[in-house]
């Protein structure tokens, strides 16, 4: 890496931090009812052929908790729902119908960069129909194209729809913020606006949103140095597992999957539908499977090696998740140590317990994350990341892939980066 190289990616990441234009933003507190959300301009819709009852509103007829922020705690105040459980007429599918919300209108003119921000529980059933899209329009409302979709995986095999039925890249609800890059569709417009559809649902669970934020920061991507990786082709690889129960081999996180999660190219109510990667003939990733026979009481842990980010100034923790999240379930985090993995910090990165809306044992929660976790672990010299599962047994079950760790050094590292000093810096890791 040259001087130039370094000057410029220490303005680039100065530049990036000054400033952030925001589009367009709601968080429901403004709105005594819906009568209020419809008269500063959003658009509440049930399609013609829709029987169900499922209208999004913001006055909670079900009683649910807020939906998951960031770290999975609930959000605050009012939120928009669309709750088929609080519904006694049950719908149909291959109709078309729809239960859809917009936003109000808003430019982008002059933006290079768009980005969709929400905080979302959706909560579709296992064994449902129901299909959550999120879709933009920039004509008025007269064509929508799709930028996220969640499909229930019941549609599929208990309830067999013959459209739009689930695969290995939708089978899946989503809990916590969803960030989504609208940009090629979004950008430098006079007029957008955001659908959120809860499609052909039949007495299922619900969708939940809070918080919609449409702005030109992008979601964190980490950064130029990869720290540690693990994909488990080979295993668990460099990853380490601990037991508090004394759980040895599949008891406690392992990559044989001894529930049978994964079958290759396949969607089950509550496999293994996104990770895989499908349609591979085994799986590579690691699992706590706590529903399988003997179920004994867990308390688990899957950590990296102990890392060096002692000359980093920021730090990103990547990985991919998917899960059943069960009611009886103690713990289910992800956390840091600062002490090589003696103790973790009070505070999880994301937490599935932390009080956001879910309903036990339903379809699993998909997500690939990178959160920014520099203001706890940029500088630290025994950083560990863990994934935490502590239960009674007979839970359910929680698969993690692809675990990263990326870095941006300290201006100083990388002028000694720029003189050829990585060897250093790897032999300080090591």
């Amino acid at each position: 890496m040259n001087k130039l190289l370094v000057l410029t990616l220490v303005l680039s990441l100065a530049v990036a931090a000054e400033g952030v234009t925001t589009y367009f933003s709601d968080d429901f507190e403004g709105y005594a009812d819906d009568a209020g959300l419809t008269a500063a301009g959003w658009t509440i819709l049930d399609t013609p052929t829709a029987t169900e009852l499922s209208t999004w509103t913001i006055t909670n007829p079900g009683g649910r908790v807020n939906p998951p922020t960031l770290n999975g705690t609930p959000s605050i105040g009012k939120f928009l729902i669309s709750d088929s459980d609080t519904q006694s007429i049950s719908g149909d599918q291959d109709n078309g119908a729809s239960h859809d919300v917009y936003t109000p209108f808003f430019s982008t003119l002059g933006a290079g960069t768009v980005w969709l921000h929400a905080d979302v529980s959706a909560q579709l059933n296992n064994n449902g129909t129901a299909i959550f899209d999120v879709e933009i329009s920039t004509d008025g409302g007269d064509k929508w194209k799709n930028v996220f979709s969640c499909v229930s995986p019941g549609r599929g095999t208990a309830e067999p729809a013959t459209t739009r039925l689930p695969d290995n890249t939708n089978a899946d609800g989503y809990f916590g913020r969803l960030d989504l890059d609208i940009t090629s569709l979004a950008a430098d417009k006079a007029s957008v606006q955001v659908r959120f559809r809860h499609y052909e649902p039949d007495w299922d669970w619900w969708v939940a949103i809070d918080d919609v934020v449409v702005d030109d920061v992008p979601a964190p991507q980490g950064g130029p140095i990869t720290v540690f990786s693990e994909d488990f082709s080979s295993g668990l690889g460099q990853m380490i597992v601990f037991s508090g129960q004394g759980n040895t081999g599949t008891e406690t996180w392992h990559t044989t999957d001894k529930g049978g999660r994964y079958v290759p190219g396949t969607v089950q109510e509550r496999g293994v539908n996104r990770l895989g990667p499908h349609p591979g003939p085994t799986p590579d990733f690691a699992i706590l499977e706590s529903d399988t026979n003997p179920d004994p009481a867990e308390d688990e842990y899957l950590m990296t090696p102990v890392l060096d980010l002692s000359m980093m100034s920021e730090v990103y923790l990547h990985y991919k998740s998917e899960t059943v999240v069960y009611g009886d379930t103690e713990a289910q985090d992800v956390l840091v140590s600062l002490d090589g993995g003696s103790t973790f910090e009070a505070t999880a990165i994301f937490d599935y317990l932390g009080g956001g809306l879910w309903d036990s044992g339903e379809e699993p929660f998909y997500a690939a994350r990178v959160f920014d976790v520099s203001s706890v672990a940029a500088g630290e010299s025994q950083v560990v990341f863990a994934f935490h599962y502590m239960g009674d047994g007979n839970d359910y079950w929680w698969a993690i892939d692809d675990v990263m760790v990326t870095a941006v050094p300290e201006p100083a590292t990388m002028v000694l980066l720029g003189l050829g000093g990585l060897g250093l810096i790897r032999r300080r890791r090591s």
